[in-house]
Protein backbone atom coordinates (compact mmCIF):
# COMPACT_ATOMS: atom_id res chain seq x y z
CA UNK A 1 0.00 0.00 0.00
CA UNK A 2 1.31 3.85 -0.97
CA UNK A 3 0.34 6.56 0.40
CA UNK A 4 1.42 10.14 0.41
CA UNK A 5 5.06 11.33 0.92
CA UNK A 6 5.69 12.51 4.17
CA UNK A 7 6.27 15.91 2.93
CA UNK A 8 2.60 16.53 2.28
CA UNK A 9 1.12 14.67 5.83
CA UNK A 10 -0.63 15.85 8.31
CA UNK A 11 -1.42 15.29 11.55
CA UNK A 12 -4.79 15.21 13.55
CA UNK A 13 -5.19 14.12 16.86
CA UNK A 14 -7.20 11.87 18.68
CA UNK A 15 -6.33 11.11 22.08
CA UNK A 16 -8.00 12.02 25.29
CA UNK A 17 -5.40 15.12 25.58
CA UNK A 18 -8.12 16.93 23.96
CA UNK A 19 -10.41 16.55 26.29
CA UNK A 20 -7.69 18.26 28.80
CA UNK A 21 -5.90 20.46 26.72
CA UNK A 22 -7.10 23.24 24.25
CA UNK A 23 -6.08 23.14 20.70
CA UNK A 24 -2.82 25.92 21.19
CA UNK A 25 -1.26 23.52 23.79
CA UNK A 26 -1.04 20.53 21.87
CA UNK A 27 1.52 21.61 18.78
CA UNK A 28 4.20 23.05 21.26
CA UNK A 29 4.81 18.91 22.56
CA UNK A 30 6.21 17.41 19.32
CA UNK A 31 8.91 18.70 17.66
CA UNK A 32 8.47 21.45 15.61
CA UNK A 33 8.77 19.70 12.21
CA UNK A 34 5.56 17.46 13.61
CA UNK A 35 4.02 20.56 14.79
CA UNK A 36 3.83 22.53 11.86
CA UNK A 37 1.60 19.57 10.20
CA UNK A 38 -0.78 19.67 13.36
CA UNK A 39 -4.01 20.67 12.24
CA UNK A 40 -7.01 19.35 14.43
CA UNK A 41 -8.61 17.02 16.88
CA UNK A 42 -10.87 14.50 15.95
CA UNK A 43 -14.26 15.24 16.57
CA UNK A 44 -16.19 13.46 19.90
CA UNK A 45 -19.03 11.22 18.93
CA UNK A 46 -22.17 11.44 20.40
CA UNK A 47 -22.46 10.01 23.60
CA UNK A 48 -25.64 8.43 23.10
CA UNK A 49 -24.16 6.25 20.01
CA UNK A 50 -20.20 5.56 21.04
CA UNK A 51 -21.77 2.09 22.69
CA UNK A 52 -22.86 1.39 18.88
CA UNK A 53 -18.55 1.41 17.79
CA UNK A 54 -16.94 -1.37 18.69
CA UNK A 55 -13.83 0.57 17.14
CA UNK A 56 -14.14 3.74 19.27
CA UNK A 57 -11.25 6.12 17.39
CA UNK A 58 -11.82 4.54 14.27
CA UNK A 59 -14.97 5.70 14.08
CA UNK A 60 -13.38 9.33 14.86
CA UNK A 61 -11.20 9.11 12.64
CA UNK A 62 -13.79 8.16 10.19
CA UNK A 63 -15.88 11.17 11.29
CA UNK A 64 -13.31 13.87 10.95
CA UNK A 65 -12.58 12.30 7.54
CA UNK A 66 -16.15 12.61 6.73
CA UNK A 67 -16.52 16.34 8.31
CA UNK A 68 -13.73 17.53 6.22
CA UNK A 69 -14.80 16.15 2.68
CA UNK A 70 -11.57 13.69 3.23
CA UNK A 71 -13.32 10.44 2.86
CA UNK A 72 -10.55 9.45 0.34
CA UNK A 73 -7.37 10.92 1.33
CA UNK A 74 -5.08 8.11 2.76
CA UNK A 75 -4.51 8.08 6.25
CA UNK A 76 -2.18 6.24 9.25
CA UNK A 77 -2.97 6.22 12.74
CA UNK A 78 -0.48 6.06 15.61
CA UNK A 79 -2.00 5.14 18.79
CA UNK A 80 -0.90 3.15 22.22
CA UNK A 81 -4.17 1.00 21.52
CA UNK A 82 -4.36 -0.67 18.27
CA UNK A 83 -7.54 -2.23 19.28
CA UNK A 84 -9.37 1.02 18.46
CA UNK A 85 -8.94 -0.07 14.97
CA UNK A 86 -10.26 -2.93 12.89
CA UNK A 87 -7.36 -5.49 11.97
CA UNK A 88 -7.19 -4.27 8.50
CA UNK A 89 -6.59 -0.39 9.37
CA UNK A 90 -3.74 1.57 8.57
CA UNK A 91 -2.06 1.92 12.47
CA UNK A 92 1.73 2.39 13.50
CA UNK A 93 1.44 0.37 17.39
CA UNK A 94 3.68 2.36 19.45
CA UNK A 95 4.48 1.07 23.41
CA UNK A 96 2.51 3.49 26.07
CA UNK A 97 5.80 3.40 27.94
CA UNK A 98 8.19 3.98 25.11
CA UNK A 99 6.29 5.99 23.09
CA UNK A 100 7.11 6.95 19.53
CA UNK A 101 10.58 5.55 18.78
CA UNK A 102 12.90 4.52 15.99
CA UNK A 103 10.81 1.48 15.40
CA UNK A 104 7.58 3.18 15.12
CA UNK A 105 9.00 5.61 12.75
CA UNK A 106 10.19 2.92 10.39
CA UNK A 107 6.58 1.63 10.35
CA UNK A 108 5.16 5.15 9.79
CA UNK A 109 7.72 5.96 7.07
CA UNK A 110 6.40 2.62 5.54
CA UNK A 111 3.01 4.20 5.48
CA UNK A 112 3.97 7.45 4.22
CA UNK A 113 6.46 6.47 1.05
Amino acid sequence: MSFVPIYHARVVISSSWREVFPFEVIPPLFSPDIASRIIGFTPFLNPQNIHQHKYLRHQEVLEYLRQNQAENLPWVAIDDIPEHYPPDSPVVAIDDYNGFDQNSAKVLSEYLT
